[in-house]
């Protein structure tokens, strides 16, 4: 298991804290009387100040240590799983200017921009710890992030991506994912269209941020 915020972990400080309390609470027993005239200032006794007692297992001090440790996990963040299955994640970009493009509904957000926001979630699902690669294909496939950095880093790269390249075989750049990710990386290709199937490599996920265009008549 692995905590997202391991900070969080510090609420459980608040369960012996609240041990502690209830240890030290006063507790009067109940006492009945005919009469409160009978409650003179000769009878009355002045007891000492708290002292500690028996700590009482009572539903309210249950309910206030659960409490307490659920919201310790809340703040914390636990994630199950093996903390060493690291991932590293070799991502192709498709560099072709019509990246630039946008969806023939309009809007602000070019294909380039659902590229990288579908990096962004996938990334955010890898366990912690991983790293990833970004190539950028062309004729000669350039490296724009890595090779096997952390994804803070790769995302400045990131940043300053601005697909122009005319079109141009993919291949290449599938070739140089193919020997980073070796047998226990993660390939994926993004691209504003899916190449034929036959020609993509098995071991590659394809994902297309394009939009299908209705077939128009003249």
């Amino acid at each position: 298991m692995s905590f997202a915020n391991p900070w969080g972990l510090l609420a459980l400080l608040a369960i012996p804290a609240i041990i502690l309390i209830h240890m030290h609470h006063r507790r009067f027993p109940p006492l009945v009387v005919a009469g409160l005239h009978l409650w003179t200032s000769e009878t009355r006794q002045h007891l000492a100040g708290r002292k500690r007692e028996t700590l009482p297992i009572t539903s309210s001090l249950l309910l206030e240590l659960l409490a307490a440790l659920l919201l310790s996990l809340v703040l914390s963040r636990p994630h199950l799983g093996n903390t060493t299955a690291t991932v590293h994640l070799v991502a192709v970009l498709d560099d072709s200017a019509s990246m630039q493009g946008k969806p023939p509904e309009g809007g602000a957000s070019s294909f380039r921009d659902a590229a990288v926001a579908e990096l962004e979630r996938r990334v955010e699902r890898l366990p912690r710890g991983s790293v990833v690669t970004l190539i950028l294909s062309g004729q000669r496939p350039t490296m724009l992030a890595g090779p096997a950095v952390p994804w803070s880093e790769a995302r400045k790269k990131l940043a300053m991506w601005r697909p122009q390249a005319p079109r141009h075989s993919f291949e290449p750049a599938w070739d140089l994912g193919l020997q980073l990710v070796e047998k226990s990386g993660d390939l994926l290709f993004l691209t504003d269209h899916l190449p034929p199937e036959q020609e993509t490599p098995e071991k590659m996920e394809c994902v297309s941020v394009g939009r299908r265009l209705d077939n128009l008549a003249i």
